[in-house]
């Protein structure tokens, strides 16, 4: 049985996540943004409203569709990973931000995008 190699397919959901949203009217800030706290796939700008995008790709017979993986863990890093990417901005004030999920779950050579805008919150 030959390896996957997940990087690659994790690239390859990340672009096609990027091009969805871009073509639902979202601009690209940042892209795999790193720091001691984790990573962020992708930082997006949705008007003035600065959105952090976790994606997400599994097979469909998975128990679970892809935007429902993102566990309490998970989120925490994440809100961790904005806070720094945050308090790297030179603004007076911090913009309005959200944390969407991009979930593709697969079938063989289908596949669907599931977009979840304000997929948790900060508490």
């Amino acid at each position: 049985m030959a390896r996957v190699d997940t990087r690659a397919v994790g690239r390859q959901a990340e672009t096609r996540a990027l091009k969805f949203l871009q073509g639902s009217g979202l601009r690209l800030l940042e892209r795999n943004f790193h720091c001691r706290f984790g990573e962020i796939d992708l930082i997006m700008r949705d008007g003035a409203c600065v959105v952090f995008v976790e994606v997400r790709q599994r097979k469909r017979n998975n128990i679970a569709p892809a935007t429902q993986t993102v566990g309490r863990q998970k989120q925490t890093k994440l809100l961790l990973a904005a806070s720094h990417y945050l308090a790297g901005l030179a603004t007076d004030a911090p913009p309005t931000c959200r944390f969407d999920v991009i979930g593709i779950d697969t079938d063989g050579d289908c596949s669907s995008i599931d977009w979840r805008r304000n997929a948790f919150q900060s508490e």
